[in-house]
Parts: C-alpha cells; sequence; structure tokens
C-alpha cells in the first residue's frame, strides 16, 4: 500500500486530505473517499484504481440563495456530467450546518 504522503501528492492545491466531501450520517473526508477509491499519484496525476483520473468539483454553498439559485445548480450538475465522461468525479458537498 503506498504511503499517505504520496497518494495525497498530487491532491489540488486547494483540497486537503482532512476536507470533509460529503455529509450524511457519517462525514467523509477527502482522504477517505480516496483510500475507497484506491486512488494513487501517477506521474503527477491523481487516478483511482482503475487508473482514470480523479477531479474535484465544489459546489456553490449558500446561506440564502440567489435568484437564480436554479440556474447554478442546473449548470453544476451539468459541468459534474461532463467531467463524468472523462473522469472519475469527486463532488465536495456544502457544509448542510452553514446553509
Amino acid at each position: 500500500m503506498q504511503t499517505a504522503a504520496k497518494q495525497f501528492a498530487c491532491l489540488p492545491g486547494d483540497v486537503k486530505p482532512d476536507d470533509i466531501v460529503s455529509y450524511g450520517e457519517k462525514e467523509v473526508s477527502a482522504q477517505e473517499k480516496l483510500i475507497e477509491l484506491n486512488a494513487d499519484c501517477i506521474d503527477g496525476r491523481l487516478v483511482d484504481g482503475n487508473k482514470r483520473e480523479i477531479r474535484f468539483f465544489r459546489v456553490a454553498c449558500f446561506g440564502n440563495p440567489p435568484y437564480n439559485y436554479d440556474e447554478i445548480r442546473q449548470r453544476e450538475q451539468e459541468e459534474i456530467e461532463k467531467l463524468k465522461q472523462n473522469y472519475t468525479v469527486v463532488v465536495i458537498e456544502c457544509n448542510p450546518m452553514i446553509m
């Protein structure tokens, strides 16, 4: 098994191993998600166990949704679907406690 340092060497600068990517019954950190995906850093790229590149997508978070909230969510969903055609996508969800 690779070391955590190697596994996370390719994380984008705006994502840290302890960032929470999913909220639910249990919060899931980026590190836990990468372990679940059997992630590795190969040739400077973060890839999953199938050697498919991993991309992170941070959704917009709002206290009070703006007037064009539905348009924003639709654009985000379209972008996520487009990314999924070529990458394994980890969506970084909003913390429900601040929404």
